[in-house]
């Protein structure tokens, strides 16, 4: 359905998308669902260049990035494309490109590109470094 459904605990307002069940600071079980949006903001990435490293690795040079999507108080990893390996930066805005066949896992989630929305200032994503 196009939806990232991340967990929260009863007792915390923080919403971890890609939930494993559990609040990481408290270990209370996050069993309640939030709906957490599928654009987010790069807080870290890092350029591939190594060839090698899998068989399902997309061609070299490649960025994987850390995005902190809406809504979610963690990261949550991605590759970027759509875009020049050397104009991916810290704090670009990002969206979703959604596999054509979707399943109810991550892998329905091709890779992130650029949404074209202004960058997010450094405050909404420097606890995320």
């Amino acid at each position: 359905e196009k939806k990232i459904i991340g967990g929260r605990a009863p007792s915390s307002a923080d919403v971890y998308a890609a939930s494993r069940g559990t609040d990481p600071k408290s270990g209370e079980p996050t069993s309640i669902e939030v709906e957490v949006q599928d654009t987010g903001v790069i807080t870290t990435f890092c350029v591939v260049n190594v060839p090698g490293l899998s068989e399902l690795a997309p061609e070299i040079r490649y960025v994987s990035a850390q995005i902190r999507l809406d809504g979610a108080n963690n990261c949550f990893f991605g590759l970027i494309r759509g875009i020049p390996v050397d104009e991916v930066h810290m704090g670009q805005r990002v969206k979703a490109k959604w596999a054509d066949e979707l399943k109810p896992d991550h892998t329905s989630i091709q890779w992130f590109e650029p949404s074209g929305e202004p960058d997010a200032d450094y405050e909404m994503y420097k606890d995320y470094l």
